[in-house]
């Protein structure tokens, strides 16, 4: 109010005058202990704790006063207390009218100060849960997971984008997400940042060292003001709380667009081509068709493929080949022959590059629709 003031004051004290109510989670013999002291209108006796809540109501004395929210704030400031070692609360000003908020934290030696362990070792030990085995996409629906360990905000999310026809597996902390992760292999991963029991920042990192789902677009959701850490660690998107779920699924749309996978069909036979159009389109996959050299170059100039289906009956197969060698294929391109005769088709240059296989055209074709479809989606969910 007008008039009124906020005192901050910093001191050290031993770990002994903290009483055995506020005492830190962490050793020490000295500790750090700020407080902020506001001439405010306080807080309404019994609720001081509350006010920690994330968005929680504070109802004034009067029934009649409107309840007044707490954001996110004060939920922040304690869990990035708390992960210090510290511990912080609310109680009345004891000068009079308003609040004193106080933190302890400890004062560790710096060899002790280190990081802890990654917590990433125990991600192997979470079992999928129940309410899980049921996911299975149709042909064509995208799947989203959504990480926070918030109920409510999971459920909107869930809502909102299961109006735009996505499957949407929920995880409620990091471990789980990371284990979802891998077993399902999502289109889209929606992250939040601050979770209990590992960080959103955990969960980008150790996703991206997995060659198995580094790939998968992650949106990061959340208050916290370091989503540079986030696009370093190889996040893509970034949503702030409150959540606006209008940007939320605009973002979503727009990685999933970018992040389809790319195959290239070789071939001048129409009925092999749509098959694969047809399989693959519904898949969410981004199907392209060449028969001619020229056609060849082109759809390679306008897009990196993934796969790469040659049909080995192909007329001006040796200079499509030679292309193929010099100038598309690398070290994770799929290459996959057709032929009636395991490579015996293939004039000149054998293809050299990329991961090569040969299937017998008549005998082995539903074969070739499971390694393609493997490769372009990382693993069958």
């Amino acid at each position: 109010p007008e008039g009124g003031s906020v005192t901050v004051g910093l001191s050290a004290i031993s770990a002994a005058e903290a009483t055995v109510e506020h005492r830190p989670t962490a050793d020490a013999d000295v500790l750090i202990q700020l407080t902020i002291t506001d001439t405010g209108i306080g807080v309404p006796d019994g609720q001081h704790e509350r006010i920690f809540g994330k968005f929680s109501q504070i109802m004034g004395e009067d029934a009649m006063d409107k309840p007044s929210g707490t954001g996110l704030g004060l939920a922040i400031s304690r869990h990035i207390v708390e992960h210090h070692g510290g511990t912080i609360w609310a109680e009345p000003n004891p000068d009079g009218v308003g609040t004193r908020f106080v933190a302890l934290l400890p004062v560790v030696k710096a060899d002790a100060a280190a990081e802890p362990e990654p917590k990433a070792r125990s991600v192997d030990s979470v079992a999928i849960e129940p309410r899980h085995h049921a996911y299975n996409a149709p042909r064509g629906q995208n799947v989203v997971l959504v990480v926070d360990d918030n109920e409510h905000i999971r459920k909107a999310m869930k809502f909102e984008l299961e109006r735009r026809n996505y499957l949407v597996i929920e995880a409620s902390g990091g471990a789980e997400a990371v284990a979802l992760a891998r077993h399902y292999h999502p289109d889209i991963i929606t992250l939040d940042l601050m979770m209990p029991d590992l960080s959103g920042f955990d969960v980008i990192a150790i996703l991206k060292q997995d060659r198995g789902v580094r790939d998968i677009p992650i949106v990061m959701v959340s208050v916290l003001d370091e989503v540079e850490r986030g696009f370093a660690l190889g996040a893509q998107g970034y949503v702030t709380k409150p959540i606006d779920l209008a940007a939320l699924t605009e973002q979503v749309d727009s990685l999933i667009g970018a992040n389809r996978r790319q195959l290239l069909i070789l071939t001048d036979d129409d009925e092999l081509w749509h098959s694969f159009e047809a399989r693959f389109t519904e898949a969410s996959v981004a199907v392209q068709h060449a028969a001619t050299p020229d056609e060849v170059r082109r759809c390679c100039a306008e897009a990196t493929f993934d796969a790469v289906v040659v049909d080995g009956r192909l007329p001006e197969l040796r200079e499509i080949v030679s292309f193929l060698n010099d100038e598309v294929a690398d070290a994770e391109t799929l290459i996959v022959v057709l032929s009636t005769k395991r490579g015996g088709e293939l004039p000149g240059r054998v293809l050299s590059v990329g991961s090569v296989a040969y299937l017998d055209r008549e005998r082995e074709i539903d074969d070739l629709y499971t390694l393609v479809s493997r490769h372009v989606h990382g693993g069958e969910r």
